[in-house]
């Protein structure tokens, strides 16, 4: 027997509509299941807010929207208000997405309540939960939801003065010194992250270019990141300029972009990570 579709499920039969939540594998959206995470996270299970009927009542509630009512699966699922857990409830979750990922969102949060992050040591408010990054083809594709991880929200630290160093460091085509901003965060392992954005120009026959290197590094002491270096990697790409020669490399560091929530993962990821998920 094929579940219905939410939409399809009639909520006038309380019976009827507990069975089909019960049974809901229809499709969702990343957007529904993180939204469905955000609540978990802020308020927890339907049976730490409702009592009784007011629990059966928010289960089937009939104007739910899709993030509530794939809440309510879940919560219907594991056994909301039961004096103990479903026994079927393990072997669901190895074949729900829904429940696995929210099961996991709610033991990522009971620990970070428990205990402060072990990376950025801040609690829940402090993370975003998503799912286990993958790679297909070379590419980062976050599509896993069998198992969540509390990423930390700004696990990124700036240093609050540039980088200087003359030229010569990026190539025989570097005309300008080089002037760059740097951040580091600390990693699950142990090491450090350091992430240097630098601004050079360079210079081919006649024509001056503006350009960037993006510097990426694990280390175990970030005041010596070369002597103790572990991995690396780098981007070098041209920015943009009308003129150059006249622009102010150092306004550029100040300006320069913080690092982007999956640059690390995209760039780095043989390294070790910055989100706490066990």
């Amino acid at each position: 027997m094929t579940a219905p579709a939410i939409e399809e499920i009639d909520f006038s039969d309380v019976d009827a509509a507990i069975a089909a939540l019960r049974s809901h594998v229809g499709m969702r959206s990343d957007v529904e299941m993180y939204a469905a995470a955000d609540f978990v996270a802020a308020q927890g299970t339907l049976g730490d807010l409702f009592d009784d009927d007011e629990l059966t009542t928010a289960q089937v509630l009939e104007d739910a929207d899709a993030i509530w009512n794939l809440i309510a699966h879940w919560s219907l699922q594991r056994g909301d208000g039961l004096l103990h857990r479903p026994e079927t409830f393990e072997a669901h979750k190895y074949e729900c997405e829904t429940c696995a990922w929210l099961e996991d969102v709610l033991d990522l949060v009971v620990r970070l309540r428990q205990k402060p992050c072990a990376v950025c040591a801040k609690g829940v408010d402090e993370h975003m939960f998503a799912p286990a990054p993958t790679w297909v083809d070379g590419e980062l594709q976050i599509s896993d939801w069998f198992q969540a991880f509390a990423w930390c929200k700004e696990p990124w630290t700036r240093y609050l003065e540039p980088l200087v160093e003359p030229p010569g460091k990026l190539g025989a085509y570097q005309v300008s010194d080089a002037c760059t901003a740097r951040w580091t965060a600390p990693l699950i392992n142990g090491s450090h992250a350091l992430l240097y954005r630098t601004y050079y120009l360079t210079r081919v026959e006649d024509a001056v270019f503006l350009e960037r290197e993006d510097w990426y590094v694990v280390c175990l002491n970030p005041a010596d990141p070369e002597g103790t270096k572990v991995m690396e990697n780098s981007r070098t790409e041209e920015v943009e300029s009308e003129d150059p020669e006249g622009e102010d490399l150092l306004a550029l560091v100040e300006q320069s972009f913080d690092p982007e929530f999956d640059e690390w993962l995209r760039f780095m990821p043989q390294s070790s990570a910055f989100y706490y998920a066990r």
